[in-house]
């Protein structure tokens, strides 16, 4: 399991385009796909629609720009936002970075030693996106032709459009979160979900 202002040199995000063509029904339940474009970030974003994200019942939060923050300084910036924030614990040679947006849509990017926050690369990130539609939206990427997904006994459920699409989503059942991970490595990302290794922050 997809996520600002300041990636790289003040840029905007840049934004996987591709529409999954899977139907009418499934144009309904997946509406568009949401182009998020803070002022400048360049952490990967989901696929899937987060239009519910900022909804009326879903206060906005300050927003904070890309910053490399150590663990104790993650947690204390997403702790309050109200919603389940996913990572990938701490990961050898690499740098946290923490961008949210206004509508408390949450990337945790892990740079490589060097990197700057900001920076305009894809690198490995994990997004949690407030969505209402989380779990209905990711049964109907499971049913679109091609994809590959998974049921877990504890109510989640994961899926990717093919094996080599870089986003891998997950939510749960009853759950107003949609995960995104992103990875350069496409199996990287389902391997992890799949490990368990993508897991609660806070």
């Amino acid at each position: 399991m997809t996520a600002g202002n300041q990636h790289k040199s003040q840029s905007d995000i840049v934004i996987p385009r591709r529409l999954l063509t899977v139907g009418l029904v499934l144009a309904v339940a997946i509406v568009a796909w949401l182009m998020v474009r803070p002022a400048s970030t360049a952490t990967p974003t989901a696929n899937l629609s987060a239009t519910e994200s900022a909804s009326a019942s879903s206060p906005l939060t300050m927003p904070v720009a890309p910053v490399i923050v150590s663990v104790e300084e993650l947690k204390a910036q997403t702790n309050t936002l109200g919603i389940p924030v996913y990572w990938n614990g701490e990961m050898k040679g690499t740098n946290i970075e923490l961008t949210i947006l206004r509508d408390a849509t949450v990337f945790v990017r892990y740079l490589p030693k060097g990197v700057s926050a900001g920076d305009k690369a894809p690198y490995f990130t994990v997004a949690t996106y407030m969505n209402q539609n989380a779990y209905a939206q990711v049964q109907s990427l499971a049913a679109a032709p091609g994809a590959k997904s998974i049921k877990y006994s504890g109510g989640a459920l994961a899926a990717t459009a093919s094996e080599t699409d870089p986003n891998t989503y997950f939510a749960y059942e009853g759950v107003p979160a949609l995960i995104d991970v992103f990875s350069q490595n496409p199996p990287e990302g389902w391997d992890l979900i799949a490990s368990g290794s993508i897991r609660l922050l806070n």
